[in-house]
């Protein structure tokens, strides 16, 4: 977190071991990975590909937006939506079981310098980077009013999704250190 960097960091290929794997609406499920050495070099609004469990013949990895990362840069949390053959699979993998990663993928992007607030757009499961981007804004500022200078709206196709994600996002953005109205 609080990085600036200009390129894009080397790809890691990576062995991650899943957490934990929860349900959080009909169809937004969140998955926790521990992966060592990949969080740490991920930026906002970079992803991972991942080969997951049980589709080894699929020659495709799959990619995610990156969610969280925690503060040691050991585990990658992905907020993914369920819409086709490979989400869905996702879903049945459990605890305990190793997915291959690799990442960081992507450009990721910053904060512009000087700045003070931020308002932050999202819509559905695309709002899964902007998490991250705010964590990174409240590290940057560093300030008291940065409680208050980063605001977030949000929107979602169904209510289902919406409160799973909002469930989601408030108690890590009060962990980080985001005041939520």
């Amino acid at each position: 977190m609080g990085r600036k960097v200009a390129f894009m960091a080397h790809i890691l290929d990576k062995t991650g071991v899943v957490i934990s794997n929860r349900q959080l609406s009909d169809r937004l499920w969140i998955i926790d990975i521990k992966v060592d050495a990949l969080g740490a070099d991920l930026m906002p609004g970079q992803f991972v590909h991942m080969l997951i469990p049980g589709m080894e013949g699929h020659i495709l990895r799959r990619p995610f937006s990156v969610f969280y990362v925690s503060e040691d840069g050991s585990v990658i949390t992905i907020l993914y939506q369920v819409v086709g053959f490979g989400s869905k699979h996702l879903t049945t993998v459990e605890a305990g079981m190793a997915v291959s990663l690799m990442g960081p993928i992507g450009h990721g992007w910053n904060a512009p310098e000087g700045v003070s607030s931020a308002l932050l757009v999202a819509g559905g499961v695309g709002a899964a980077p902007l998490f991250l981007h705010a964590q990174e804004l409240v590290l940057t500022l560093r300030l008291l009013w940065a409680l208050k200078a980063i605001k977030l709206w949000f929107a979602s196709r169904n209510i289902q999704n919406f409160l799973g994600t909002s469930l989601t996002w408030l108690p890590m953005m009060v962990r980080v250190g985001m005041l939520v109205l």
